[in-house]
């Protein structure tokens, strides 16, 4: 379970990346298969590269 910080903090990335919060929580979670292009704007958004977003 979110906290309201954590919940919050997904709504943001959510808006910048131009995703739902519960399609966050579903890839997070394994639910989801994100496309390529998802995954790049989360990592430029979050300042990190593909690779370590996903921890291969």
């Amino acid at each position: 379970m979110f906290s309201k910080k954590e919940a919050s903090k997904q709504t943001e990335l959510a808006a910048i990346t131009g995703t739902k919060p519960h399609y966050l929580s579903d890839i997070e979670r394994g639910r989801a298969n994100p496309r390529i292009e998802l995954l790049a704007r989360l990592a430029a958004a979050l300042d990190i590269t593909i690779d370590e977003l996903v921890d291969w």
